[in-house]
């Protein structure tokens, strides 16, 4: 889900963090705390219970658990992209390296025929 279509399917008035918790599973719980841990470990004071923290509205009346989540889903998108990216050239090198062995074993196989060929004609002439 991207970060634009959680904000047009949640309202802030009508669904709570806990609410909003059950929602994800224990491995998307697990990362999306995580997340969060990672990008408050720095706040001018310290966050000892993430939980109740994401509970709770901003100074500007915004539920903080929103706005991590699409945090939290943006970094996701921004790191499927990075992956993808970075999947491609590999498979081409990849690819890029197969043919190359390929080449070599053509050009081993040409080789070694022009060998025995000349061997055969050495041998024939003597």
């Amino acid at each position: 889900m991207s970060p634009e279509s959680f904000s047009q399917s949640q309202s802030s008035d009508s669904k709570t963090y806990s609410d909003f918790i059950k929602t994800l599973s224990e491995e998307e719980r697990a990362n999306f705390l995580n997340f969060c841990q990672e990008k408050t470990k720095n706040l001018s004071q310290e966050v000892n219970d993430i939980e109740a923290w994401l509970a709770h509205k901003n100074k500007a009346g915004q539920n903080r658990w929103e706005i991590y989540y699409e945090k939290y889903l943006a970094s996701k998108q921004a790191q499927a992209e990075k992956t993808k990216t970075q999947v491609a050239p590999r498979n081409a090198l990849d690819e890029f390296r197969r043919e190359l062995e390929e080449q070599q074993r053509q050009a081993q196989r040409a080789w070694e025929e022009s060998q025995s060929q000349n061997h055969e004609n050495n041998g024939g002439a003597m």
